[in-house]
């Protein structure tokens, strides 16, 4: 039976995108449907390696340009008709501000480097607050990079030890790769998850069981290999209910499903199906693996554009009818574009990839385009804030808005750009100063970016010779006992910075140590058991040397603020939210008891940021937030007074107390 041909692979491609929409629409239970994509990735080496390895030996070459051709007939098309289709509808439901970088977004996943992109933008695929509506095309991006080195790998090979050469080879990338992947994901999650270097063992693993099945197709009797393909899918089912946005992904963790995959294919496609065979080849899992990469393709930009419409997750009906609706967009675009392109031969390879490349260069020109004109839209209203209270929020945007929205999101603290801000996954620990070294008030921050978004306020003082700043901080790292986690894995630089800044401050005391931690949304208990304890021994060990602030976390409001503003220039109250919806009051009591407890003084911003209980993104003429929880610089700055007013009373109170109104 050909490889391409077997049904239950095609069962299998629908098991595998079934789970990644289950994910993505939130089924209760399903809280690691994103394996589905990994599953994708072994079918994919276990295909493209037989065919590869059966041209090499039945002609004793591979053709690389029919390969690429064939490649581009069965990828480009869909791919470029969805990316098209998702930038209109972006055009038509975004604001500018947004869809510039959507359009920037389409322009990587047209030129199949949106993996590289969003890695080095570090989003977060497992809990992004504003993905993109193509951050699914992070996957084809890595399998056309696969496809890219795969065949030039496995011609050199082939050259070097013809018989057993290729099968070196992919082993060694498998073991290479899945090393890499186990070492790097703690150093840096983001890029391990989406970057080829890190995911290339899982093709690997099928192009391994692709070699094993052309050397012995009966390497076991039916009884075990039935069994076998049993334990296969349970591996691929439970990675799919146990895995979480906790879980560290993709290394060793991936295995189950990757084997069970391998388990799989390399147990079926024989004359006499097992029962296995019989259940992934059921009709109407194979019409959903026939739809499979169409329906990937269309489900995540129409659950994502609703999701950014309707200002949160749509409701479960909703979600329910977008899938529906995905299924049958899936199954137009089989009909239209994929089976008419799949059924044409490829006589010019040639021909081929210049009508390719020549489709991608139109798609690119066009989402170039959308870009430049959102660049180019109006991002204020037609009126000026003007001597608006810079304690009230302001109905509209303003033309006079500090920053503006296209500028918000880079108004950074400058320690950012100085270098004073230890990057997520470096190592070290810096101690920057700033002020003159006469003034005798010495302030330390510590803590994560949420400390550092305080920075341009205790900068501001220190300019005015009111103190000086030593600023410890370091992105994802909490400055007390808390365990860090990024897609379920811990900074292993954290735990050292925290040590040797602790130390540092206990060995050289400044008159007053500011300490702020993200405290995230999460209320669950096993959160909340993590944050039990955690102020308790480092306020206890530093205000036994000084004077110690524990400030309440800012908000983490619900929409993005700059894409929500975008989208309401005149009318800006569905931007607002009240504070009790986007504040931790649970994290925070465990914090203010354990600081009161322990001998420090608990501050709270809440009432600066957000005035009357009531979280606006713009104050006067001020944009407030720079993301969903990050305030800008500017803003920080603008509360240089009333902050420190808050702060500078725990200097009078080193007996413990709190600081709040």
């Amino acid at each position: 039976m050909r490889a391409d041909h077997r049904r239950d692979i095609q069962g299998l491609r629908s098991v595998a995108v079934g789970l990644v929409i289950a994910y993505h629409v939130g089924v209760p239970g399903v809280t690691g449907g994103f394996i589905g994509v990994d599953v994708f990735f072994v079918i994919s080496g276990f295909l493209i390696t037989r065919h590869l390895l059966d041209e090499q030996r039945a002609t004793g070459r591979i053709r690389l340009a029919a390969f690429f051709a064939r490649r581009a007939r069965r990828i480009l098309p869909a791919a470029l008709v969805v990316a098209v289709l998702t930038l209109g509808a972006s055009a038509l439901l975004l604001p500018p501000t947004r869809l510039a970088t959507v359009a920037g977004d389409a322009l990587a996943s047209i030129l199949f480097v949106p993996n590289v992109l969003f890695a080095a933008r570090g989003a977060d695929y497992l809990t992004s607050t504003v993905p993109s509506p193509f951050q699914h095309y992070w996957s084809l991006g890595v399998e056309e990079q696969f496809y890219l080195i795969w065949p030039v790998l496995l011609i050199v090979a082939g050259l070097i030890a013809r018989r057993r050469g290729p099968a070196i080879a992919i082993a060694a990338v498998a073991v290479v790769s899945l090393a890499a992947a186990a070492v790097l994901l703690p150093l840096n999650p983001t890029a391990t998850f989406y970057l080829l270097p890190t995911r290339a063992w899982e093709f690997a693993i099928g192009g391994l069981v692709s070699v094993l099945l052309a050397a012995r197709s009966d390497w076991a009797p039916a009884g075990l290999r039935a069994a076998v393909g049993w334990l296969g899918l349970a591996a691929i089912v439970g990675s799919a209910l146990l895995i979480g946005a906790t879980t560290p992904f993709p290394g060793l963790s991936a295995l189950p499903a990757v084997l069970g995959t391998a388990l799989i294919i390399a147990t079926g496609g024989r004359d006499r199906p097992s029962a296995l065979d019989r259940v992934l080849g059921w009709g109407p899992l194979t019409v959903v693996g026939l739809l499979s990469y169409s329906l990937y393709l269309v489900h995540w930009p129409a659950i994502e554009l609703a999701t950014e419409v309707l200002g949160g997750t749509p409701p479960a009906l909703v979600r329910a009818l977008i899938v529906v609706a995905s299924v049958g967009a899936a199954a137009v675009l089989w009909a239209v574009v994929e089976r008419p392109m799949l059924r044409r031969g490829i006589r010019r390879p040639g021909r081929w990839i210049v009508v390719a490349l020549s489709a991608v260069a139109v798609a690119a020109g066009l989402s170039l385009g959308v870009g430049l004109l959102a660049a180019a839209a109006p991002t204020s209203s037609d009126r000026a804030a003007g001597e608006a209270s810079p304690r009230e929020p302001t109905p509209f945007v303003p033309t006079d808005l500090t920053p503006s929205l296209e500028a918000g999101a880079g108004d950074l603290p400058a320690i950012y750009a100085n270098g004073c801000h230890v990057p997520i996954g470096v190592e070290g620990w810096l101690d920057c100063r700033v002020g003159d070294a006469d003034v005798p008030l010495t302030v330390a921050l510590f803590g994560d970016s949420h400390a550092a978004l305080w920075y341009p306020a205790l900068e501001s003082l220190a300019q005015d010779g009111v103190l000086q700043v030593r600023s410890l901080t370091k992105s994802a790292c909490h400055a007390m006992d808390f365990t860090t986690l990024r897609n379920g894995s811990e900074d292993p630089t954290c735990a050292p910075w925290r040590a040797a800044v602790t130390a540092e401050l206990l060995a050289n005391p400044p008159d007053l140590v500011i300490i702020a931690n993200s405290t995230e949304q999460a209320t669950d208990a096993a959160t909340l058991d993590r944050w039990t304890g955690a102020a308790a021994p480092l306020v206890a060990a530093l205000a036994e040397v000084t004077t110690v602030v524990v400030l309440e976390d800012t908000p983490f409001l619900t929409r993005d603020p700059i894409a929500c503003l975008g989208a309401n220039l005149d009318d800006t109250k569905p931007c607002r939210s009240p504070v009790a919806d986007v504040t931790n009051g649970a994290v925070a009591s465990l914090l203010r008891a354990e600081t009161i407890a322990n001998g420090g003084v608990w501050v709270s911003t809440l009432d600066l940021v957000c005035p009357e209980g009531l979280c606006s993104p713009i104050l006067g003429a001020i944009l407030v937030y720079r993301d969903d929880n990050h305030l800008t610089a500017t803003f920080s700055r603008s509360l240089a007074e009333p902050f420190w007013e808050r702060v500078s009373r725990a200097l009078t109170e080193r007996s413990g107390g709190s600081a709040e109104d």
